[in-house]
């Protein structure tokens, strides 16, 4: 069980995933044995761990086979795996649906969405608008233009292009940008080296995201934030990458992945799990007929269906169908 949680970790066997997901059945110094749903219990030695990773599913699913699978454990104790009640769990995902439905009736392709939130729909440019800011991420931070910083020996140039960036969007605010801000001098060829990195290296992830972390958090200095390493990588690959908001993803994964376990300081483990999360919510809007175009849009999906206003205008309309139906 994970911290907070009332639903057993399930995992998937990145090899062979045909056997279903699985938990822990059990577990000592040298071994841990999971119970697969082809109903078969493996036993994996120290060294093969990793070959099992969390499998993150919405939580109607993640419940039905926690439970299914820990009744063949337990043996009659179904007690063990308490299924959250709406109230804690949240907003679902068909609630979030019916919400974006009521604000925008064709979805991403709505006139108001277009103008208001990606900002194509012509006008004047406001921070929330996206189309804008990703134009502005493929100028900025050009792979070229950053390696010519890093060349140079021009580390501030690599600084002051993210921090340009950030300052046009409303995807980072004044305390995000301050761990930037404030950086030490003798951080900085660290920071500007792990910044381009992240973006255009070709390393694994982690260690990429590791390494920047490294550079921008200082023991004394202001915390490093979710949208300050997150919104360059979503606004220069925004078919790739999401931008993290810690509330509205914290009560996103509430449903769509219950078992995530929630940091205040960005790492790189939790964020390829917001990522895998990112992409189940988009494969779930295009099921239901809202086809994002890329992350940016599943970001703000996230942000504005999870909004308290916008969910107590659910329970309105709700209340008024209940009443009117009596």
């Amino acid at each position: 069980m994970e911290p907070g949680s009332s639903l057993p970790t399930l995992y998937v066997h990145t090899m062979r995933p045909e056997w279903g997901l699985a938990i822990l059945a059990a577990e000592d110094r040298t071994k841990r044995r999971f119970l697969f749903q082809d109903g078969q219990v493996r036993t994996f030695k120290r060294g093969f761990f990793h070959l099992l990773e969390t499998a993150d599913k919405p939580l109607d699913v993640a419940a039905r086979v926690a439970n299914e699978l820990s009744h063949k454990l337990d043996d009659g104790h179904p007690e063990r795996n308490v299924v959250p009640a709406r109230s804690e769990a949240g907003a679902t995902f068909e609630d979030q649906v019916a919400i974006f439905g009521m604000l925008f009736e064709k979805g991403f392709e709505d006139a108001d969405w277009i103008d208001r939130v990606r900002g194509a729909g012509g006008g004047n440019r406001r921070k929330k608008h996206r189309d804008p800011a990703i134009a502005d991420a493929q100028t900025l931070l050009a792979e070229d233009r950053l390696r010519g910083h890093l060349a140079a020996g021009d580390f501030e140039k690599v600084r002051a292009d993210v921090m340009t960036l950030l300052n046009a969007t409303s995807l980072a605010n004044r305390k995000d940008r301050e761990p930037l801000e404030d950086l030490p001098p003798e951080r900085l060829e660290d920071y500007a080296t792990a910044q381009v990195e992240l973006l255009h290296g070709d390393g694994p992830l982690l260690d990429r995201f590791t390494r920047l972390m490294a550079a921008l958090d200082t023991e004394d200095g202001p915390k490093v934030t979710w949208p300050l390493v997150t919104t360059p990588l979503a606004l220069l690959h925004p078919t790739e990458h999401i931008a993290v908001k810690p509330a509205p993803f914290r009560r996103q994964a509430e449903w769509m992945a219950p078992t995530l376990v929630f940091a205040k300081k960005p790492n790189g483990t939790l964020y390829r799990r917001f990522r895998k999360m990112a992409r189940a919510v988009q494969a779930a809007l295009t099921k239901a007929g809202f086809a994002p175009r890329d992350l940016l849009d599943v970001h703000d999906f996230i942000v504005t269906t999870l909004r308290p206003k916008h969910l107590r205008m659910l329970e309105e309309v709700e209340d008024d169908a209940g009443r009117a139906a009596a």
